[in-house]
């Protein structure tokens, strides 16, 4: 065992003793107050004690701040308890002192825990290994933190304190008090107070070591206070109660330790370990006596950690043991070396521990893995493949051996690669359960450099390793396909309905191709007598063609019209005018509408955003909607047959479309199913025009819903996300 290990380790045992002791004497005497106070202060040293053995072993920047970081609470409350014993057992001392030290400490101690690492330095940028006491211990390398004068204010106001109390103790001439009590607290106050600001500004590199001078002060307050024999051997007693604690925890937690001596060859071992390894007390040990104990496939994996500990610090290893009682065992065990002065490696220690249970745990976990319908891989915080189940492998086509220790990025495709290490530290940020792509189509690599879509749900989750990610994978390649064959079969009813539609409008039609047509072949006529007149009126000739030519274009129009509205492609979205779009269809059915009879107004909002969409599937939409009011109004006498379409753009930046009819509106019973398949308030209407109305808007992103006018008439409203900067389609 090492110097620093006993001296610490007899600090801490020490300080815990005297603690108890007079704990004891405050329990019988509960008036003795500064007895508590004292004890408390011998604790708070103790687990000062603990905080610097912490830090000379640290083996990270990080490890050595959280100890530097936590050493300023048993610091805390071994000034303020010795500060307030030294005024209850001495009955002196300045109320004001006091009250400063009490405040500048507190406040350091909410800064401790304000600043990181801590309150001492703003950055540890590494450590330093020198030697102290005969081995090696860690010393922190980085710039200091101003603010941690105000701590050492407190510590210099401390020793002023006892200062002022040996004065005024002297002066009442109690000398010994004053020189054992009083006069111990202000010299190894300062000696520590020193020596920390030495060690922390960086002036000599060495370690902070103010628990040594803490105990003085405990040692010369305790020989003051306590000078009776049987408190020794109380003390002593504490000693081998705490010893038997330290056991009892070891025998609690399962620990075995163990230590070989290179020297002498010889293992010493406690009887947790020889139990573990089924080795009787009565047995010797040797380092190849001990290996025979491991299974043959782990043997050569713990001679190699045996023999690097002795070079470098060795990560804990798991083995198993040959079974003893018919059961493989599993172990943990760590190791370190003892080394003499001269840094020459004196003894190996290591500590074991069983971990059967977790790893039947382990395994029964990923049986279950490989049991789930869903692909499951597990990645550590490294972003490394340490499992895979059987649907994984056949999701990407890899053999589950060819993928473990793999980075995860060999399943992204190379176009998202990039980004990947961004959206995982981001992950890991704040690790927490959610799906992985929302709002977006994933894909997954397989081995064969092809792509599959998938779903991926995250969970963090817990290991002995640290925490990891367990990923749920599906394989969505078939609901694509599903969702394709949906969108087809939407589409042929969309272009039946269509059809459908055409047939109804076909009389509007002929009555506008008879109109141009007709007057194309006046026109013609005119033109032939004029030709047979002498001399030939050139003006009129050239009026006449210019007629026909009108004509033509506007036959042509209705035809193009009836062409677009009956055309079967594939639906392609783009930026579409939702008011260019109203007054297509306005003029598509201008002689159907006069034919009824039914008068339309428009209130169409100018600089709408466009939308991103189909344009003979929203043209289909507005026909359908316009149709369906003149139906309605049709059934409505005594009522004005208008029809008003308004156009608006939202808050949010979305398009809407209303058309107001001044029918008899839709029974409140119907007014949630009416956009469902064959749900018709019409005799003979199929129950399709508003049910492939909604599908069509559906796949636009949008909205669409019905409403009763209040007098009288429905209102059906349309919403659809715009393509403009502030209101960008979904």
């Amino acid at each position: 065992m090492s110097w620093v290990t006993v001296v610490w380790s007899m600090t801490l045992s020490a300080c815990l003793m005297v603690a108890g002791l007079h704990t004891l004497i405050w329990l019988k005497r509960p008036n003795s107050l500064g007895n508590l106070l004292f004890a408390l202060a011998a604790l708070a040293i103790g687990f000062l004690a603990v905080c610097e053995f912490w830090m000379m072993r640290s083996q990270t920047t990080a490890e050595f701040g959280e100890a530097l970081r936590w050493l300023h609470v048993p610091a805390w409350f071994a000034i303020v308890t010795l500060c307030g014993f030294l005024r209850l057992h001495l009955r002196t001392g300045r109320q004001w002192l006091l009250y400063s030290i009490v405040a500048t400490r507190s406040i350091s101690l909410v800064l401790d825990f304000a600043f990181s690492p801590n309150l001492n330095f703003r950055e540890i940028t590494s450590l330093r290994h020198i030697p102290f006491l005969g081995e090696s211990v860690s010393v922190a390398i980085g710039p200091a933190n101003p603010w941690m004068l105000i701590g050492q204010l407190s510590l210099l106001l401390v020793v002023v304190y006892a200062l002022d109390i040996t004065a005024s103790v002297w002066k009442r001439g109690d000398h010994r008090q004053a020189l054992m009590v009083a006069g111990s607290v202000s010299l190894f106050f300062a000696l520590a107070t020193t020596q920390s600001i030495v060690a922390l500004w960086g002036v000599l590199p060495m370690p902070i070591t103010a628990s040594a001078f803490y105990m003085l002060i405990v040692l010369a307050i305790a020989f003051e206070l306590s000078r009776e024999v049987v408190q020794a051997a109380r003390i002593v007693d504490e000693l081998h109660e705490s010893e038997r604690r330290v056991t009892l925890a070891s025998e609690t937690a399962n620990l075995g330790f163990w230590s070989r001596d290179f020297q002498k060859q010889e293992v010493w071992a406690t009887d947790n370990w020889r139990a573990l390894f089924g080795i009787a007390r009565s047995e010797s040990m040797q380092t190849e006596q001990l290996l025979e104990r491991i299974h043959p496939a782990d043997r050569e994996s713990v001679r190699q950690a045996m023999g690097a500990a002795t070079e470098a610090v060795v990560p804990a290893i798991e083995f198993r043991l040959l079974p003893c009682n018919g059961q493989v065992r599993w172990i943990t065990a760590r190791f370190g070396v003892e080394r003499a002065d001269n840094g020459r490696p004196v003894r190996l220690h290591g500590a074991a521990m069983e971990i059967t249970a977790r790893k039947h745990a382990d395994e029964r976990f990923r049986s279950a893995v490989d049991a789930a319908p869903s692909g499951m891989i597990l990645v550590n915080a490294q972003g490394h493949i340490t499992l895979v189940n059987t649907q994984a492998e056949r999701i990407f086509g890899y053999v589950r051996e060819e993928l473990l220790g793999r980075p995860i990025e060999t399943l992204i495709p190379a176009r998202f690669s990039e980004a990947h290490p961004d959206h995982l530290h981001s992950y890991w940020a704040a690790p927490a359960a959610r799906s992985m792509g929302t709002g977006r189509e994933i894909y997954g690599r397989r081995k064969d450099g092809g792509e599959v879509p998938i779903e991926v749900a995250l969970s963090p989750i817990t290991t002995a390793e640290g925490t990891a990610v367990i990923a749920s994978i599906v394989d969505i390649t078939l609901r694509h396909k599903s969702e394709a064959e949906a969108a087809q079969q939407r589409a042929e009813l969309a272009h039946l309905s269509r059809i459908t539609m055409v047939g109804e409008l076909s009389g509007s039609l002929a009555h506008e191709l008879t109109q141009p047509l007709t007057s194309i072949l006046f026109n013609a006529r005119a033109a032939l007598r004029s030709l047979e007149h002498n001399p030939i009126n050139t003006e009129e000739i050239r009026e006449i063609l210019h007629d026909i030519v009108e004509g033509d274009k506007l036959a042509a129009d209705v035809i193009q019209r009836l062409r677009t509205l009956l055309k079967k492609e594939q639906v392609e979205h783009g930026p579409l005018d939702i008011n260019e779009i109203v007054r297509d269809v306005l003029r598509l059915l201008r002689t159907d509408l006069m034919g009824r009879a039914v008068s339309v107004s428009t209130e169409l909002t100018s600089s709408l955003p466009k939308v991103q969409g189909d344009r003979v599937q929203l043209q289909q939409v507005l026909v359908n909607l316009i149709m369906n009011g003149c139906d309605a109004m049709e059934g409505a006498s005594g009522r004005a047959r208008e029809l008003s379409i308004r156009t608006a753009a939202g808050e949010r930046g979305e398009v809407s479309i209303c058309v107001v009819d001044h029918g008899c509106g839709i029974p409140p019973a119907d007014l949630e199913r009416i956009f469902q398949p064959f749900v018709t308030t019409k005799t003979k209407g199929t129950g399709l025009g508003l049910a492939v109305c909604r599908s069509i808007i559906s796949a636009h992103h949008g909205s669409i819903r019905a409403t009763n006018n209040i007098d009288g008439g429905a209102s059906i409203r349309v919403t659809l996300p715009s393509t403009e900067p502030d209101g960008t389609s979904g």
